[in-house]
């Protein structure tokens, strides 16, 4: 008997795509519906009951965790297989909390991993013992170097497993974690789906290539924009540290040389084994975020860090430095004002150990960097008079002397953003979509529109999400399916002629935006006339 499925996404692309992807009644499975929500999804595994339900984590009316709860009060219930994003881990996490047998990445979605995941879930629905809740299934190398990172894991005995089951091994006892995070943020803020996966792609290539001279090596993507790098040196190789040091300069090298990516490489260090691996990712992530305060020139080790001793967080002047980081990158003063002046009020209060004040001092200028890094502006010239190193932060002798040191950070800051406000009289803005809306059908990148308008990319991509609530590909989009819909309402050229007209060479990709932002297809659109 075949096993019967149930597909649930709310884009019909995908559901396309999934139904497209085996010959599956030739694997033994049936495809018996396909919903385009979580409520959906419900009533048609009450009707078919399904063997299994393969699920998308956000839709509308009901999501995948709400799907997951309803069904648990079910007494025959089918497997469940969640669908995620690469950056949707929380969701994934409590889908597994909540009874989901696996996951599946859209983006690493093949033929050979979908079949992998079926079998992988029939074999556990078999024995009738699903897995520990919260431990992962290792379907690929990926993944599982993926929940290394984010600890998505019980034990580290269960992840010495999962890594040996990946064939994750090194030939000697000591291995490191190189974390590679792209500085020019925009590029993949502001590009589409496919362009951020290709230029993430194309940094794995890059890496692996540069590293497998002399090392065995492994990468799995981040967060946007970073690569985690768990390399072990080739047995025959001495001097490791300096031949890990020199390799991290010429990957940096060659990314800046053939993608144009001004990349930061902090690394960690560990033993080749689950706990070993997951503490040097934990030193890269940790040499990572306080970056802004160290001189480097382009790679960290976690030794430069080490300096600051770790201490527990004051939860009163997190919310204060969130609020700030918040009104920094929406360029919004007053709200940053008063998250400066709310700050100082807190740390004249809070009575920290000396050793937490420091670590609170290193954040505050971390973080703050780190939204300047957004408008292309570096440490020291956004923060010409306040900008301190590590070693310059440990001499803080008392919360006076701390708070001395942030109300002259407050007052760069101000300046700041009084010489941004002055090149927004220009109207950048406007001139930057008076651009859009005549170059709509040109592939163009934020950088090049950036450039005519002689300001930094960073800059004009938030100044526009403050103006109209979109950053460049959203606007850009928008644009663009405006114009197909007039063409639709007004022409008789067809979809894949129209979709090239706008900037889009894919009638596949175009329709699936279309559907996105009018909940209808291209087709379904014209026959309506145009009534969205």
């Amino acid at each position: 008997m075949n096993c019967r499925i149930v597909i649930a996404d709310d884009d019909a692309m995908l559901r396309i795509g999934l139904k497209a992807m085996l010959p599956w009644t030739q694997y033994g499975y049936q495809i018996v519906g396909e919903a385009q929500d979580g409520r959906e999804a419900l009533e048609l595994c009450r009707k078919y009951q399904p063997d299994i339900l393969l699920t998308d984590m956000k839709m509308p009316e009901t999501d995948g965790l709400e799907v997951l709860r309803i069904l648990a009060s079910w007494p025959q219930k089918p497997a469940v297989i969640v669908l995620s994003g690469y950056d949707e881990f929380s969701l994934v996490r409590e889908a597994m909390r909540l009874g989901a047998l696996d996951y599946l990445l859209k983006l690493e979605l093949s033929p050979s991993r979908l079949l992998q995941c079926l079998q992988t879930v029939q074999q556990k629905m078999s024995r009738g013992q699903p897995e520990e809740q919260g431990a992962p299934a290792a379907i690929s190398r990926e993944r599982v170097l993926r929940n290394l990172i984010s600890h998505f894991y019980v034990t580290d005995a269960e992840m010495d497993e999962a890594l040996q089951r990946a064939g994750v091994r090194f030939e000697t006892d000591e291995a490191y974690c190189m974390l590679l995070h792209a500085g020019d943020w925009f590029r993949f803020e502001d590009a589409d789906e496919g362009e951020t996966h290709t230029l993430q792609y194309s940094m794995e290539n890059i890496a692996m290539e540069i590293a497998s001279g002399c090392m065995t090596a492994y990468c799995v993507s981040g967060k946007t924009g970073e690569l985690y790098l768990f390399a072990g040196l080739k047995a025959q190789y001495a001097d490791r540290p300096a031949l890990i040091r020199r390799t991290a300069y010429r990957l940096r090298d060659i990314l800046r040389q053939y993608l144009d990516i001004n990349c930061v490489i902090a690394i960690g260090s560990g033993t080749a084994d689950a706990a070993g691996l997951s503490r040097a990712a934990g030193q890269a992530a940790e040499a990572m975020r306080r970056r802004f305060c160290l001189p480097t020139d382009g790679v960290l080790w976690w030794q430069d860090v080490s300096l600051l001793q770790p201490v527990s967080h004051n939860a009163a002047i997190t919310r204060c430095s969130s609020e700030l980081y918040a009104g920094l990158n929406t360029l919004d003063w007053e709200r940053t004002e008063r998250a400066f002046d709310t700050l100082t009020e807190t740390l004249a209060h809070a009575q920290l150990s000396h050793a937490g004040m420091l670590q609170a001092a290193a954040e505050l200028q971390n973080g703050v960097c780190e939204c300047l890094e957004r408008y292309g502006r570096t440490a020291r010239q956004a923060l010409s008079h306040s900008y301190r190193d590590l070693r310059e932060i440990l001499t803080l002798n008392s919360a006076s002397d701390c708070i001395a040191w942030i109300k002259s950070m407050q007052e760069d800051i101000a300046l700041f953003f009084s010489l941004e406000e002055q090149n927004a009289a220009n109207d950048v803005v406007q001139q930057a979509i008076d651009i859009m809306e005549k170059r709509f059908a040109q592939p163009f990148s934020l950088r090049e529109l950036a450039d005519e308008l002689q300001i930094s990319p960073g800059y004009l991509s938030v100044r526009l999400k403050k103006q109209t609530g979109m950053n460049f590909s959203e606007y850009l989009m928008q644009i663009r399916l405006r114009k197909a819909q007039r063409m639709l309402r007004t022409t008789d050229k067809r979809i894949v002629d129209i979709a090239a007209q706008v900037g889009y060479p894919d009638q596949f990709y175009f329709s699936r935006l279309f559907k996105r932002a009018t909940g209808m297809t291209p087709s379904e659109y014209r026959k309506q006339g145009g009534d969205a």
